[in-house]
Formats: C-alpha cells, sequence, structure tokens
C-alpha cells in the first residue's frame, strides 16, 4: 500500500528515534481513516524496530492535527 499521509524516518546520534510526521498539509493534518491506519502501522513497524529506543509524533508548524 502506498504511504500517502505520513512521513517516517530514524533521527538521532545513533539512529534510535522513530520519527513519524502528520503530512496532509491541505487538510491540516486532519485525522482521517486512511491516516490512522498508516500511523498504526508505522507506529508497530516502529515498535518491532529493536534499534528505535523512543518515538516522536508530529505535524507541520500551522497544526499537529485538525
Amino acid at each position: 500500500s502506498v504511504i500517502e499521509f505520513i512521513l517516517t524516518e530514524k533521527k538521532g546520534e545513533k539512529c534510535n528515534v522513530g520519527l513519524i510526521t502528520l503530512n496532509r498539509p491541505k487538510a491540516l493534518n486532519a485525522l482521517c481513516d486512511k491516516l490512522v491506519s498508516e500511523l498504526s502501522q508505522a507506529v508497530e513497524h516502529f515498535d518491532n524496530d529493536d534499534s528505535v529506543g523512543a518515538l516522536v509524533i508530529t505535524g507541520s508548524e500551522k497544526a499537529f492535527a485538525a
């Protein structure tokens, strides 16, 4: 499935922080079924990655989530 409404990456000096950025700017990151599904999958992915010790979920400068 295509990831449409979030961005994911590993950050930090040891690349041990999972970063999930909500990426639906036209809707001010409003939560919808697809975004929540993608978010859930990303959290599960990072949870299964033993190198990740922390998880950060963020939005944009304008809105976290509408």
